[in-house]
């Protein structure tokens, strides 16, 4: 999916469980499990079986997504795994 450029509307801390009952599979998963799954590859202790961590939500306001005819090549240094912020030079050839 090609998202476009949408605002953010705002920042939030919410119970994992919640995000997931809220967002859905808009959080990136197929579900809460995967979800807690992924969560944990970032969190310097590991999560208890029962815990509702809290994570951070960037909301977005008003996102729009381009039609797949419209997406650019994925840049071969561009790694899928960004926790925050990720920039490149549009005038580099790798990148357009």
């Amino acid at each position: 999916m090609g998202i476009g450029t949408p605002q953010i509307s705002r920042f939030v801390h919410l119970p994992i469980s919640l995000s997931w009952e809220a967002f859905g599979e808009g959080n990136g998963v197929r579900s809460l499990s995967e979800m807690r799954e992924r969560f944990a590859k970032y969190r310097p202790v590991p999560i208890e079986p029962m815990e509702n961590a809290k994570i951070g939500c960037i909301l977005l306001a008003e996102p729009f997504f381009f039609r797949e005819a419209e997406w650019i090549p994925i840049p071969s240094d561009f790694s899928l795994i960004i926790v925050q912020g990720k920039g490149h030079d549009s005038e580099d050839g790798n990148h357009r």
